[in-house]
């Protein structure tokens, strides 16, 4: 009775331990600059988002958005000239790299 309680409760410990990561979801890294223009905010953000190796599935969408995976790794840049910024984001499995990503695009600009 004692060993079967002890397994069942190792279940319910794994069980939640597992839900928790699983609620944790991904890390976010979030920053912006100022911008002057719109088309040199997507020409950098795209030579910056490539040279730090966000080519799969690279895309930029009306000249505004740019993005990339790296991996497990998802970057985006949103250029908007008439507010005089870019909002840059990262996301992947680990806060320390979304931010070493976020900061490499940032200082870019």
């Amino acid at each position: 009775m004692i060993a079967r309680c002890a397994q069942l409760g190792m279940i319910v410990v794994s069980a939640t331990l597992a839900a928790s990561a699983a609620l944790a979801g991904p890390a976010m890294s979030v920053a912006w600059v100022e911008i002057s223009n719109q088309d040199t905010c997507v020409e950098t953000a795209s030579k910056v988002l490539k040279r730090n190796g966000f080519t799969t599935r690279f895309e930029v969408i009306s000249n505004r958005s740019i993005y990339g995976e790296r991996g497990e790794y998802t970057a985006a840049v949103r250029c908007v000239d008439d507010h005089t910024i870019a909002f840059i984001a990262v996301s992947g499995p680990k806060g320390d790299l979304t931010g070493k990503y976020v900061d490499a695009i940032k200082e870019a600009f």
